[in-house]
């Protein structure tokens, strides 16, 4: 039945997937997108071997085609979930710095196996977003806040300078005409 989980066996390995066995006779394919929550393009060869019994939930039986889609993650409890309960939007969570690109760096948050996408734009008010990159290296510990949290979408948004006074909350009690002293720096 969909939805209910059973143990199969790998017969057949393949660069996309697991064929396995609900029962002789009865194949059915573990995609290798189903296999983990959050390793991304996972080589199925390097999670299982022919002949391992693994836990799955049917997800999906197509008489027509004679196609029984099955998952293995959907065994396992969702790390986002988890972290969703643990870290709601608007905490403060721990990260290590594991990877960055030109616009953004990637933390792996706290103790779960998840990373936060942190864009240059959160990383401070006024310095400008590719120099504040340039600050940060790989294996640096960064205390960050949560911004947003896609379940579905298995992504974690999370910002630096969120944890710092914005320079325009000085504005929020002013208003349009309002006479205000400054001194001139440059």
């Amino acid at each position: 039945q969909i939805g209910n989980e059973y143990e199969v066996k790998v017969v057949k390995i393949t660069d996309y997937g697991c064929f396995c066995e609900l029962e002789s006779g009865l194949s059915t394919l573990l995609h290798s997108s189903e296999i983990s929550w959050t390793k991304k393009n996972i080589s199925p060869k390097k999670m299982f071997q022919v002949g391992d019994v693994i836990k799955c939930q049917i997800t999906e039986i197509d008489k027509d085609k004679r196609r029984v889609a099955i998952s293995h993650r959907l065994t396992q409890e969702n790390p986002y979930t988890k972290l969703e309960n643990s870290y709601p939007v608007g905490s403060d969570i721990e990260g290590v710095v594991n990877n960055s690109n030109e616009y953004a760096i990637y933390l792996k948050l706290g103790d779960f196996d998840i990373d936060g996408f942190l864009h240059s734009n959160d990383l401070s008010y006024t310095g400008k977003p590719d120099e504040e990159l340039k600050k940060y290296k790989k294996g640096e510990k960064l205390k960050v806040r949560i911004l947003e949290i896609k379940t579905t979408d298995q992504k974690v948004r999370v910002g630096l300078k969120q944890l710092q006074n914005d320079p325009f909350d000085w504005f929020k009690n002013k208003n349009l005409k309002d006479v205000v002293t400054v001194k001139v720096i440059s």
